[in-house]
């Protein structure tokens, strides 16, 4: 039987909660991921630069893509590279029922991913928020993958807030290398297998729904920008009983690849409204 983070280590959740931390499973995947939006208004210490970097590495293939002449040049190659993020084992968090090992975004996503930056790029939308907001039109992008990347980015951050928790509580350890700096990590009891906290402010709970849903959900239910989109799409979308139907992440990139004004205002929406939290808190 899977079992959480406060029965393995044998703390009281109320500890786990004053600090702040994710009380998930350590062998099957909950329902949330780190959400970009969030990291820019935490007060966890440790995750105080946290969205600067994660908005740093964007930036970074932005300034590469808007360098490309063509698919496969060197500057398209390093973009490339740096949108590959294979998922980390010891994080329990995404969409997999049956354990903790996940997808994360291999070489072949990362090459549709970097095309469509590209595209987007070309389109005249700079801002690196895309990237926060590319799971909305992208096939095999959704928010898990979205969470695996800013995880790979902030890492040393979540292992620094993992080690502070660990010695405070007084969990079992053991001692991790990662990029080239020691860490005592907790590590669950008999296996000495080494587990990364989340704290939970930066979480969010996985949405089912993808395309429209999620943009309205991305910006706040706004209905101007709703009304554009609907506007564009006219009756062009609509089923042989005359209902709207489901727009899919290919139709709805045309859409907006094709009407970059849209997107922009879809970018400044997202960066105008502060995220929406989970009430952990709440629920118990």
């Amino acid at each position: 039987m899977p079992e959480k983070i406060s029965e393995v280590f044998g703390v009281y959740e109320e500890a786990l909660k004053q600090e702040g931390v994710f009380n998930g499973f350590i062998d099957l995947d909950s329902k949330f991921y780190v959400d970009p939006h969030l990291l820019e208004s935490t007060k966890v210490p440790e995750l105080e630069n946290s969205y600067l970097n994660f908005k740093t590495h964007f930036t970074k293939i932005v300034h590469l893509l808007k360098a490309t002449k063509h698919s496969g040049d060197r500057f398209f190659r390093a973009a490339h590279k740096q949108l590959i993020f294979p998922e980390l084992p010891f994080v329990s968090l995404g969409y997999s029922t049956e354990g903790t090992s996940g997808s994360g975004i291999g070489s072949g996503i990362a090459l549709n991913l970097t095309n469509t930056a590209w595209e987007i790029i070309q389109a005249g939308i700079t801002d690196p928020v895309i990237f926060e907001l590319v799971g909305l039109i992208e096939e095999n992008i959704g928010a898990d993958r979205i969470s695996d990347m800013a995880i790979h980015i902030i890492l040393i951050d979540l292992l620094n807030y993992s080690e502070r928790v660990a010695k405070k509580l007084n969990l079992n350890t053991c001692q991790v290398k990662a990029r080239r700096t020691k860490f005592l990590l907790p590590a669950i009891p008999g296996n000495n297998r080494p587990t990364v906290l989340i704290p939970c402010e930066i979480l969010n709970d996985l949405p089912i729904a993808n395309g429209w849903d999620d943009i309205d959900r991305a910006c706040a239910h706004n209905e101007d920008l709703r009304n554009r989109v609907n506007e564009i799409i006219g009756d062009s979308w609509k089923d042989e009983a005359g209902k709207r139907r489901r727009i899919t992440k290919r139709e709805l990139k045309h859409i907006l690849l094709n009407h970059p004004e849209v997107l922009q205002d879809l970018v400044d929406q997202y960066k105008r409204n502060p995220p929406k939290k989970y009430g952990f808190l709440l629920r118990g």
